[in-house]
Formats: structure tokens, C-alpha cells, sequence
């Protein structure tokens, strides 16, 4: 069954994609920190916390898509990217949080920046300072990021995979390529 588009002033059209694997004990504070009327899709990949992840979501109005297996990273996003139809995908680890106001970044970053294939929020590390990726064994060295602060918006060699956000119609053409690559990228990012 498809997600419902919100489309109320002043709300992202972003859908959060969540994919949950033994994590009930993080759960909680993730989606918690997702603002009322976000369209949120969580995939339970096989764990046996099932219950205790079908009560949260139901708790806070997530959609849960049940694996009876572990089908891997990419394939459970894919799967609830498929269930989604806002125009953004947010893919967000169940061990993450938004801070108020993400999503309207985001939102207007994707706003200013219509070419991009995907964007990262500003991610903090436990003392709060800005965390990026600035090398990957993918990208030859001489495209490594430069040291620099997060002031604007700019260009990343490579995202971290904590919280991304994609077009829709970008993950949906590309959903092949992002079930082989994920398992390969995440040890990277």
C-alpha cells in the first residue's frame, strides 16, 4: 500500500526510509526526532524484535514493512523506497536522529540544488561538531575534500551513509545499482 503524501505548509515532502535490523534499543529517539505528518517507512530485515518494532511504529505512525528474512541493506531500501511517493527519500539510520529544522534544509537544499544526485545533511558527531566524509578509496586522492566548515552548502566527494536524501525518481531508476552497491559502500562511507 503506498505512503500518503503530506502536503500541509510549512512540511517537507520527504519521505523517511528506515532500515531496521536489532534495533529496537535506538529506534525510539529516531523517530521521535521526525517531525508529526512526515511519511515514515521503517523495514524490520529479519530480526526477532519484530513486536517490539511493529509497536513502535505503530506508536508513532510509521509505516513497517516486515522481512521475514534478512535481505540485505539495499534490497529493504528499496523495498520501502518503492512504497514512498513524496518526492524525496530520506534514508536514515535507525541509530540516527533529526535536529529541528533538518528536513526544511534538506528540502531547500534539494530546492536550490535540482541537478544533484543526492544530498547529506549536516551530520554532528557526539561533541557536535560538523562530520564529513572527505575520501574514498573509490575517488583518486587528488579529489579529496579539503578541510573546511559547513557555512553553506557545497560539493562531498562521497556521502555518509548515516542519513542521505535522494530524488525519488533518482533512487527509483538507479534501485539495481543501489542494491549491489550498498553492501559495498557502506564499509566505505
Amino acid at each position: 500500500m503506498p505512503i500518503p503524501q503530506v502536503r500541509q505548509a510549512g512540511l517537507s515532502q520527504i519521505t523517511i526510509i528506515s532500515v531496521c535490523y536489532y534495533s529496537s534499543g535506538v529506534l525510539p529517539k529516531m523517530l521521535n526526532s521526525i517531525p508529526e505528518g512526515v511519511p515514515t517507512i521503517s523495514v524490520d530485515n529479519g530480526s526477532d524484535e519484530i513486536e517490539a518494532v511493529r509497536q513502535m511504529a505503530e506508536t508513532h505512525g510509521a509505516t513497517l514493512i516486515e522481512s521475514p528474512d534478512n535481505i540485505g541493506f539495499g534490497r529493504a531500501r528499496n523495498l520501502s523506497a518503492a512504497k514512498a511517493t513524496t518526492d524525496l527519500l530520506l534514508f536514515l539510520n535507525p541509530d540516527s536522529h533529526l535536529l529541528p529544522g533538518a528536513l526544511d534544509a534538506l528540502q531547500k537544499g534539494a530546492d536550490n540544488h535540482p541537478d544533484a544526485s543526492a544530498f547529506n545533511p549536516a551530520i554532528l558527531d557526539r561533541k557536535g561538531a560538523p562530520r564529513f566524509r572527505r575520501y574514498s578509496v573509490i575517488i583518486p586522492r587528488n579529489e579529496t575534500l579539503p578541510r573546511k566548515t559547513a557555512d553553506s552548502d557545497f560539493e562531498l566527494p562521497v556521502l555518509v551513509g548515516a542519513a542521505f536524501l535522494v530524488p525519488a525518481k533518482r533512487s527509483k531508476r538507479s534501485a539495481g545499482l543501489i542494491q549491489k552497491s550498498f553492501c559495498i559502500m557502506r564499509t566505505m562511507i
